[in-house]
């Protein structure tokens, strides 16, 4: 590469290129108002930045975000079913005689709809399914035993503890 220095220009002729055997004629250029200033070269700007760029990006993010959000929790909230549905599939297990599904249906309804009329009713067929699963399926009748002395304290404040009152009996006479 070659370097290249800065050059000062002090009162320069210009000089035309005439053919060979004319004269040539000399023109004497004028001085500058300041002959010793450096001749400076004009450099292209730099493309000026749009001061709406980064509140654009910032901006669709942001509602991108929102958009997402929404949609999560909307699709959350219409996959996650009705609380009439889940107390259906909890009953026709109950019915069915599949205590753990059962347990697991009305255990989930209980977290997932806290505001439910069938609240109190899921807790108790929750607690009964648990003892009925222990006292059934076990061989050792002391587990469903242990699993009501375990479980019942938390539903005896249940307002559908009275209309499943019989169904409670059913299952503590069959583990006296």
């Amino acid at each position: 590469m070659v370097d290249v220095e800065p050059v000062e220009i002090v009162g320069a002729e210009a000089v035309e290129v005439v053919e060979a055997g004319a004269a040539p004629r000399v023109k004497k250029s004028r001085p500058s108002k300041s002959p010793a200033a450096p001749v400076k070269i004009k450099r292209p700007e730099a493309a000026k930045a749009n001061p709406w760029d980064s509140f654009r990006i910032l901006g669709v993010g942001l509602v991108l975000a929102l958009v997402l959000i929404a949609g999560s929790w909307l699709g959350y909230h219409f996959l996650r079913g009705s609380a009439s549905d889940m107390l259906k599939r909890a009953n026709d297990a109950y019915e069915a005689r599949s205590y753990e599904t059962a347990a697991t249906i009305y255990k989930d309804f209980t977290v997932n709809f806290k505001n439910d009329a069938g609240l109190s009713f899921a807790k108790v067929r929750q607690a009964l399914a648990l003892i009925r699963k222990d006292a059934e399926n076990a061989s050792d009748p002391n587990l469903g035993l242990q699993t009501a002395l375990a479980v019942l304290p938390g539903i005896t404040g249940e307002s559908a503890l009275g209309n499943e009152q019989s169904d409670l009996t059913g299952v503590l006479v069959g583990l006296a």
